[in-house]
C-alpha cells in the first residue's frame, strides 16, 4: 500500500515531472527544427533536462522515512544522470568521455540492481523481499525438517 502523500508534496512531485518533461519536449523541438533555435542552445537544453531527471530520481523520496537502500538506490540513478549531464556541457574531450563512462556504469548498476531485484520492497509480490516465515515448532519437529504445508489446520 502507497502511502498518502501531502497535496504539496504531490504538486511538488508533479510540477518537477511537467518540467521535466517539458525541457525534454524543447530539446527534441531543437533536434526537429534546429534553425529555429541558437546553435549553442542544444547542450544546455540537454543538460537541464538530464539534471531535473536526478531530481526527479530524488523528489519522491524527500519528506518521508525512506530506508537507506531505497536512498541508495535513488542516488545511484540520480548521479548517473548527474554525470551524464555533466558530459553535455565539457569542454575538454578527454573529461567528458570519462564523466560519460561513469555515467554509463551508473546507469548499467542501475540496470542491474532492478533486473536482481534490490533493494527488496516489503510488500510488493514482483519483489525479491519475503517476510521471515512464522513456523509453530512441535516436540517432534526441527527447522530444518519441518515443512509447512499451507493447509489451514481444523
Amino acid at each position: 500500500m502507497r502511502p498518502t502523500r501531502s497535496p504539496l508534496r504531490r504538486g511538488l512531485t508533479a510540477g518537477a515531472a511537467s518540467l521535466t518533461l517539458l525541457s525534454v519536449l524543447v530539446l527534441l523541438a531543437s533536434d526537429a527544427a534546429p534553425t529555429l533555435f541558437r546553435t549553442d542552445l542544444h547542450g544546455r537544453l540537454a543538460t537541464l533536462a538530464l539534471v531535473l531527471s536526478a531530481f526527479g530520481c530524488l523528489l519522491p523520496h524527500l519528506g518521508r522515512s525512506a530506508r537507506p537502500l531505497e536512498w541508495a538506490k535513488a542516488l545511484i540513478a540520480a548521479f548517473a544522470f548527474l554525470f551524464w549531464a555533466a558530459n553535455q556541457i565539457c569542454l575538454n574531450q578527454t573529461t567528458a568521455t570519462v564523466l560519460n563512462d561513469i555515467a554509463i556504469a551508473l546507469f548499467a548498476l542501475d540496470v542491474f540492481l532492478v533486473v536482481a531485484g534490490w533493494p527488496p520492497v516489503p510488500g510488493d509480490a514482483s519483489s525479491s523481499y519475503r517476510e521471515p516465515e512464522r513456523r509453530p515448532w512441535s516436540k517432534s519437529s526441527t527447522p530444518m525438517t519441518m515443512r509447512h504445508s499451507g493447509a489451514p489446520k481444523r
